[in-house]
């Protein structure tokens, strides 16, 4: 085939595209992509930013097409490195975003000249639910005609990696939390004060603190909800009713504790077991607001375990 010829259906393709108002779309766009971050690492409650660059690598002026709407150009996939999956993206309805305001979508033709760049910044905690500290690999597909949604031309840029760190507020509770949980751990302490650290822990949410001085080997049993599957299950699988029981417990409206009193405490030092007695007052919803309850106690090594407990009578009030 001559020059001559290749030219001429070239122009001829150009004048046609001109006519219908239809771009060509060219696949082999003498097109680069990067992108990066001003830094390594980030905290979880800090704004990301991604930059992105499309260069034209070329010798002659190239024509790219951009919408309003960021992601209709570039698909960015976030893959975490700890479980191999992608991120998810935050749910956005076009198609509502589109009726509300059509003009966001509205594309624009952009001219790249040879070694020209088009720029944009995009927040990626606008788009993706970013909430696991970790280690993140990044890839933006550019897509310069976002008009026509069948294309499948898309240039793939640089991976960049991400480091994902704990919110420095989360950070510093978490801290504080397990100082607080270390030094509990180190106390030596009464029936009645095991008793009292639990049910503070309770009043506060602090729900690791107060499971961790329960045999919930044992106090699994108490609820029939549980107990015939618990007694079944193999060893592992008592490991997971456990957690389903823990979340359950913890989910209960009608168990959140308002006040609480230490009635009485009998100590076996011979047995090393202990009765410890003690009226709870539940917050509403709770019908039954007032139990008085046994908790029956025994010591491991120097720490006090709660075993098993029993409801003496409860009074609606």
């Amino acid at each position: 085939m001559s020059r001559k010829y290749v030219y001429l259906l070239l122009f001829f393709s150009l004048l046609a595209s001109i006519l219908i108002g239809e771009p060509i779309y060219i696949k082999d766009l003498p097109i680069k992509v990067y992108i990066s971050f001003d830094k390594q690492s980030y905290r979880l409650d800090e704004d990301i930013t991604l930059k992105i660059e499309v260069k034209n690598r070329g010798i002659d002026k190239i024509l790219i097409y951009l919408s309003g709407y960021k992601l209709e150009n570039f698909n960015i996939n976030i893959l975490n490195l700890k479980n191999a999956s992608l991120v998810k993206k935050k749910n956005k309805n076009i198609n509502s975003l589109k009726k509300i305001n059509s003009e966001i979508f509205a594309i624009r033709e952009i001219q790249l000249y040879p070694d020209e760049t088009y720029k944009i910044e995009l927040d990626l905690e606008d788009y993706f639910e970013l909430q696991e500290p970790g280690r993140y690999k990044i890839t933006a597909d550019f897509n310069p005609y976002p008009m026509n949604k069948a294309s499948d031309i898309k240039f793939t840029s640089n991976p960049v990696y991400l480091i994902l760190k704990p919110s420095l507020k989360r950070q510093i509770e978490s801290e504080i939390k397990k100082e607080i949980k270390e030094r509990e751990d180190r106390k030596v302490y009464t029936p009645e004060g095991m008793i009292k650290f639990m049910l503070d822990s309770k009043i506060r949410g602090d729900y690791e603190s107060y499971y961790l001085y329960q045999n919930l080997d044992s106090i699994i049993l108490k609820y029939d909800k549980f107990k015939t599957n618990y007694l079944k299950a193999s060893e592992t699988k008592k490991r997971d009713i456990i957690k389903e029981f823990k979340e359950w417990d913890i989910k209960r409206k009608d168990m959140q504790i308002e006040e609480y009193e230490i009635l009485e405490v009998y100590q076996s030092f011979k047995d090393q077991t202990a009765t410890v007695k003690c009226r709870i007052k539940y917050k509403p919803p709770a019908i039954f607001r007032t139990y008085i309850y046994e908790f029956y106690l025994v010591k491991k090594g120097i720490k006090w375990i709660l075993n098993d407990f029993e409801v003496l009578t409860y009074l609606k009030e």
